[in-house]
């Protein structure tokens, strides 16, 4: 894969800087610096809460925008620059997912847009079979996504590609000069709208399938090679 003139690297946080456990790792977070020290900015992506995933960038010193609620919120770390609207009774939803057997993210009260719920051993339905529930109900044009770690329901037309096209905005470069890294299959958008794409062995068939590049490296220590490799361009 050629990394030539790159600016910016987009990663996801869990399963890709962290562990299967969502343990930070440390080599990562050492990585970040590296990369911000060369002028190199982390774009941090994540479905968690705006608010958490501000507050990680800040600690582990990535400086670039910061894409929270898979997409839904975009912007400086607590400081959102774009929130999608939400135009659906979130109790309502909640009220379905419950009914599916799934748990309420203990964040959503902190959330501006995107609803999260985890599952249980009963929560057993597929993200279509969530949708076409959801439908049912009366709430439509929402995006389903399952990242592994927990289910996001967010407005139509908003995922992590679009909040990717947004953030590199805010740093005024093209999407040619950027880097995605990524495991889970809610990261399939930003991998269809970048040209360098980077999976870790632990990612999601259809992650693989879309990368300019696998690893055999898996977690964070595939991010570590990625920016290595960028590193060693400087």
């Amino acid at each position: 894969m050629v990394l030539e003139g790159i600016k910016a690297v987009a990663t996801d946080i869990d399963g890709t800087i962290t562990n299967e456990r969502r343990e930070l790792n440390l080599n990562a977070v050492r990585a970040i610096r590296k990369l911000e020290k060369k002028g190199i900015n982390v774009i941090l992506v994540s479905s968690q809460s705006f608010l958490i995933v501000s507050d990680l960038a800040i600690y582990l010193g990535a400086k670039g925008p910061v894409i929270g609620e898979t997409g839904a919120v975009v912007g400086w770390p607590r400081s959102p620059v774009f929130i999608a609207r939400w135009r659906y009774d979130s109790q309502k939803i909640t009220r379905i997912m419950l009914s599916l057997g799934f748990r309420a993210s203990f964040s959503n009260p902190f959330r501006f847009s995107n609803l999260a719920f985890s599952r249980t051993e009963e929560a057993i339905a597929t993200e279509e079979e969530i949708y076409n529930k959801l439908k049912e109900e009366g709430i439509v044009n929402v995006e389903v996504y399952d990242s592994g770690f927990g289910v996001h329901i967010l407005p139509k037309g908003v995922n992590k590609g679009s909040g990717l096209l947004r953030a590199i905005k805010l740093l005024k470069i093209n999407i040619d000069e950027v880097v995605v890294i990524g495991d889970g299959r809610n990261d399939l958008p930003m991998f269809k709208v970048a040209k360098h794409t980077y999976a870790p062995a632990n990612a999601d068939p259809s992650i693989k399938e879309n990368a300019s590049y696998v690893s055999e490296k898996k977690y964070g220590a595939a991010f570590v090679e990625l920016a290595n490799m960028l590193l060693e361009k400087k």
